[in-house]
């Protein structure tokens, strides 16, 4: 449940999604620190325009892929917009920083639930939005770790299933 982070989106809605470097963090911990890697593959600055105001926005899009140790790949694209910068540079750092960690997210979702495909279900997500409520709304200081661990329970339940995955390969012996 901490994992996920929420945002407005179009006509009141609310969106929900992993941040960045908690998709990285998790990573990690699934497949361990030097058990994947990210590539970009390809960046395409698709605008690059000075405002009125003398300001600098731009749109940049990324091809991103994720592999990991046993060779098993993912490939997906990501889009990122620096609106409104000082510099044409500013504009372009941060668009192609968010283009590539969109990609990347993208690309990590594709391995499972435990890596951010779960925001995609919508059951998941009413789950975890009545469990936050059922927090927000206790008079308790501290909540009881029967609500919280509901919540975590279903997601470990999710994690499990990608971890299993993740992990299963021909041999599980390192040599040193």
């Amino acid at each position: 449940m901490e994992q996920l982070a929420s945002r407005a989106g179009p006509g009141g809605t609310s969106l929900t999604y992993i941040e960045g470097w908690r998709t990285i963090e998790l990573a990690n911990t699934i497949f361990g620190f030097h058990g994947w890697s990210c590539t970009v593959l390809e960046m395409t600055v698709d605008f690059l325009e000075a405002t009125e105001n003398r300001k600098w926005s731009a749109g940049v899009s990324a091809l991103v892929k994720v592999t990991l140790k046993d060779g098993t790949v993912h490939e997906d694209v990501g889009y990122g917009t620096g609106d409104n910068q000082r510099t044409k540079g500013a504009a372009l750092e941060l668009a192609k920083k968010e283009a590539v960690t969109d990609a990347r997210k993208r690309c990590l979702r594709l391995f499972g639930n435990g890596l951010g495909n779960c925001v995609y279900d919508k059951d998941y997500i009413v789950h975890i939005n009545a469990e936050k409520r059922k927090l927000k709304a206790s008079s308790k200081p501290n909540p009881s770790a029967t609500t919280i661990n509901s919540a975590n329970s279903y997601a470990a339940s999710l994690l499990s299933a990608t971890s299993q995955h993740a992990f299963s390969s021909p041999s599980s012996s390192s040599s040193s």
